[in-house]
């Protein structure tokens, strides 16, 4: 129906000449200007001012890339070469004071343009002119190292200034409203340098579509996964995808990279993997799972691995890594603001990228059938008993405040945790749910038997196994 209908309207425009010319020149108008850039030119610091008049009055000689460069900076600081020009001609000690003072009030301008772009090193950027010959120096205020020519600055930095600076200059012309396609920026970028690039990028694209491809981890925007794609090679061509699984092995290798990089660990992995929060969930969940399992009740089974990722927010980038290598994934988030954002996250930006994911996430309150209600994995234990291991392990603290462990007494109803944290404030001690943790887990190593738990963890306990096991299932589904 769209095909018949548009033949329709292509032979009415044949036939009125006038409205197809418009017709045509309204479509042209709405194609944007695409500007693809492969080769990124480095600024050098030093020019020949006459030189560079030489050559931008001649039209035979021609300006180099180099020339285009350093007009461009002089624009962007609020320069102009011919009064440069005639300042470095004169001999007047008044026109050179006043030659120095326009470069330092330049120099100024461009500094507080790039302000905050390159997190490395806080520089500031300096000019200087000895008669004809223009200099730019950068100082790094934080080193006591003097100024340094541009050209000697690392190669990574000479790339960022140049790089940054053009499309500032130009960005408000040639690049508004375009579609800028960059092939690998950032090759000459350590780590940090392409993190700051990164920032950049997204300023780049304000007034702009920026596409870019790369090979660098740190390149990899995973803040939005929704604008990360692949590039897969077939017989017939490039095929474009949103299956961040469906990747070759170079590029699955660069986002492994870049997930493996993000969570800042080295994780053990095996064919089934249960994602917890913390190290505390990580002995709670085992020591939980190997009672039931001596008496032959419901338990994790012997092939998961259990990694604690160190935050919820941390359980993202460790999931995502192990989804990549096509393991299945259990990710149990407690149920708490931070719990429920994360799991959010990676539940509905991160895990529909990857089309074939065996993977699951798992609020902890879910777990436990009281979908309604916020909990960590403190809450499986009785208040009581959860409040008594605190204050065995806050007992020093307490005394060295001339407190008794009666003085731990958190009121109101709700998750124990922040009850805790509300109380050790009003009592001026820190709380350190870690060292509770540990005598529980001590307790649950000591426990030969399910009858001999706290009254109601066995239930909770067991609710919370078999909502794990059933998500291992799901995860095959």
């Amino acid at each position: 129906d769209y095909k018949a209908k548009l033949t329709k309207v292509k032979a009415k425009l044949v036939a009125e000449s006038m409205k197809l010319k418009k017709a045509q020149e309204y479509i042209v108008s709405q194609l944007p200007t695409f500007i693809y850039m492969d080769d990124y030119k480095r600024f050098q610091g030093r020019a020949n001012l006459e030189g560079l008049e030489v050559r931008l009055n001649n039209e035979t000689l021609g300006l180099s890339e180099e020339d285009e460069t350093f007009l461009m900076i002089l624009t962007l600081s609020g320069l102009d070469l011919d009064q440069l020009i005639e300042q470095g001609a004169s001999e007047s000690p008044d026109v050179i004071h006043d030659r120095q003072i326009d470069l330092q009030d330049a120099a100024t301008t461009l500094t507080n343009s790039v302000a905050g772009r390159w997190d490395q090193n806080e520089y500031q950027v300096q000019f200087r002119a000895d008669g004809q010959v223009f200099f730019t120096e950068i100082e790094e205020t934080k080193k006591k190292v003097g100024m340094i020519p541009l050209e000697e600055q690392s190669k990574g930095f000479q790339w960022f200034f140049s790089f940054d600076l053009h499309f500032m200059h130009d960005s408000e012309g040639t690049f508004e409203g375009c579609v800028l396609l960059l092939d690998e920026p950032g090759l000459h970028l350590h780590p940090g340098g392409q993190k700051d690039l990164l920032k950049r990028l997204d300023a780049y694209a304000e007034k702009n579509t920026l596409i870019y491809t790369t090979h660098l981890p740190f390149l990899v925007d995973l803040r939005e996964p929704k604008r990360i794609k692949v590039i897969r090679q077939t017989e017939t061509g490039a095929v474009v995808s949103d299956d961040l699984g469906g990747t070759q092995a170079d590029e699955r290798l660069t986002l492994q990279a870049a997930l493996g990089m993000s969570a800042n660990q080295s994780y053990l992995v095996s064919e089934q993997n249960l994602l917890v929060e913390g190290v505390h969930d990580y002995w709670i969940i085992t020591e939980l799972s190997n009672i039931f399992d001596r008496e032959d009740r419901v338990c994790l089974p012997e092939d998961v691995l259990i990694t604690a990722a160190g935050g919820a927010s941390e359980i993202i980038p460790t999931a995502t890594f192990m989804i990549g290598q096509e393991l299945k994934v259990v990710a149990l988030f407690d149920s708490d603001s931070a719990g429920k954002e994360a799991e959010g996250r990676l539940r509905k930006k991160w895990l529909t990228r990857y089309k074939d994911a065996r993977a699951v996430t798992l609020l902890l309150s879910n777990a436990l059938g009281m979908p309604d209600k916020e909990a960590t994995i403190e809450d499986l234990f009785p208040e009581a008993y959860y409040v008594e291991k605190v204050r065995q392990s806050h007992e020093l603290k307490l005394k060295s405040k001339g407190l008794t462990t009666e003085a731990i007494m958190p009121s109101g109803s709700g998750p124990i945790l922040p009850r805790l944290h509300q109380c050790f404030g009003k009592l001026k001690v820190d709380f350190n749910k870690g060292s509770a943790a540990k005598l529980i887990r001590q307790d649950l190593i000591r426990c030969n038997s399910i009858d001999k738990l706290p009254r109601g963890l066995a239930e909770k306990s067991e609710a919370l196994l078999t909502s794990l096991c059933a998500a291992f299932a799901t995860a095959d589904q």
